[in-house]
């Protein structure tokens, strides 16, 4: 049940999703157990594992090759995490700027959506924004936490190959951003692209591990995720069927597959994954293994054509996600 409990109501249920892919190898295990053993206790693990076949599907995908078509664009996602190494005083590796963005532009998507989007305008060698835009990106809308004339950082930005009809933001009653969106023209018809970036997994990184009571603030960190999350699905889920155009949404959302949050924008909209994927489609590049918590959502108009997760883009502590689509 826990990716259908609002974590704001009752926060063990962020938690509880978190350990779904763990319970449902367990009972895997069981079940062969059992079988071998020829007892009856194999009906516990195997109803079970039929209760919960919607979560295997989330984890792992065998989508058949499909051949182009007429008339298909691509969207591609990714968290470049300011380019990393984040810089403090002003940027320190251009070979990492010059890597990522480099393969943005030889990738060649029709709309590019960047989390934790970084430039320097006064430094050519880090100006971002013109580099992506002297390689073809036509269209441009961004917002950044930061923005003068030396530093635009740690904001949200959408580069578009494809004409760019007007665009603007999605934000709390706090007036935080948690996403932007573009309304674009594809081959005659108007769609809207979301890019989004939800709340933090409060994870810990080095630079907190020596803090005082570090797990204490892990787990606080992730309920207060949790919940802020929650909010932030209900007032972005709201903005989408609100579209005037079929719309996808894309972005780091900092949560998995068995979450109230991914479940809350399921119901609506296809995941790309789960129509096109292969495999396991991990897009976190941290110590976590197995961690899916870049998605793409597409309204029903859309026919979603591949999904690849590009794992040889490994500079970031996230892997771009690009996904093909058609207008039915």
């Amino acid at each position: 049940m826990a990716p259908y409990v609002s974590p704001e109501k009752f926060w063990l249920a962020g938690f509880a999703g978190y350990a779904i892919p763990f319970l449902m190898g367990l009972n895997f295990v069981f079940l062969i157990l059992w079988i071998i053993r020829s007892s009856m206790r194999l009906l516990v693990p195997l109803l079970t594992i039929m209760f919960g076949l919607g979560n295997v599907k989330a984890s792992f995908s065998l989508s058949p090759e499909v051949p182009p078509v007429q008339h298909q664009f691509s969207v591609m996602t990714y968290n470049v995490n300011c380019f990393n190494p984040y810089p403090r005083e002003g940027p320190k590796d251009g070979e990492v700027f010059e890597k990522i963005t480099g393969a943005l532009i030889n990738e060649n998507p029709g709309v590019l959506c960047l989390q934790e989007y970084c430039s320097y305008p006064t430094i050519k060698r880090f100006d971002t924004k013109s580099k992506l835009l002297a390689g073809g990106y036509k269209h441009l809308f961004y917002r950044t936490r930061d923005e003068d004339e030396k530093f635009e950082t740690a904001g949200l930005a959408i580069f578009s190959r494809l004409p760019s009809v007007q665009s603007g933001v999605v934000k709390m009653p706090t007036h935080e951003v948690i996403a932007i969106y573009m309304d674009l023209v594809v081959f005659g018809d108007t769609i809207r692209v979301y890019n989004a970036h939800l709340h933090s997994m409060g994870l810990i990184d080095e630079r907190q591990a020596d803090q005082p009571s570090p797990v204490k603030k892990f787990i606080s960190g992730m309920i207060t995720g949790f919940q802020a999350k929650a909010a932030e699905a209900v007032v972005l889920k709201d903005h989408l069927l609100q579209s005037p155009y079929p719309a996808i949404l894309t972005g780091d959302f900092n949560e998995t597959p068995y979450s109230y949050v991914y479940k809350s924008f399921k119901k609506h909209f296809h995941n790309s994954f789960e129509i096109a994927g292969r495999g396991f489609g991990v897009t976190y590049n941290g110590k976590i293994p197995f961690l899916r918590i870049d998605h793409q959502f597409a309204d029903k108009k859309f026919r979603i054509l591949r999904h690849r997760v590009l794992k040889d883009m490994n500079v970031s502590d996230h892997f771009p996600v690009m996904v093909g689509y058609t207008l039915e």
